[in-house]
């Protein structure tokens, strides 16, 4: 039982020193790539634990940080800003705004953004608060998408 116990304390020990090795090169890696992608690695990655650093640098580049994403970055940002303006986060919102105007979004596409998060949360509070039968909710909504295709289909 003792021989037993010494090789699975050892192995245990093994699996941790090759993990700390892993997390290690994974940390470099991602520390190179920030600096590189975006001249500094940013302060506040270093809020996080060592070990979660490398996986939110690799969430990062996947969402928000992919150019190639299916929304172009100026939508992506003004999506986030509405988000941002919503939790309150005032970091987001500010890091947001710069980053949407940096893909090219104007002043009033901003704004717009801002006014339609307000719209979102103005509506969510109406029918949560009300209690709104969700199913009758979606009814309405199919019935509202069927006129509006019917009328526009005979405008055309």
């Amino acid at each position: 039982m003792k021989t037993q116990s010494l090789f699975v304390s050892s192995m245990i020990a093994l699996m941790l020193a090759t993990t700390t090795v892993l997390a290690d090169e994974a940390l470099d890696a991602a520390t190179a790539e920030m600096q590189g992608a975006l001249g500094i690695v940013p302060p506040f990655i270093a809020l996080l634990p060592e070990g979660a650093r490398s996986g939110a640098w690799e969430f990062w580049k996947g969402s928000s940080g992919d150019p190639r994403g299916e929304i172009p970055p100026k939508y992506r940002e003004l999506i986030a800003l509405g988000v941002a303006a919503q939790i309150p986060c005032s970091y987001c919102a500010y890091a947001h705004t710069a980053f949407a105007k940096a893909n090219g979004a104007t002043d009033a596409e901003v704004r717009e953004a801002i006014g339609y998060a307000a719209e979102v949360r103005l509506w969510s509070t109406v029918l949560n608060g009300s209690q709104y039968d969700l199913g009758k909710w979606k009814a309405e909504i199919d019935g509202i998408l069927k006129h509006v295709s019917e009328q526009a289909k005979k405008s055309d």
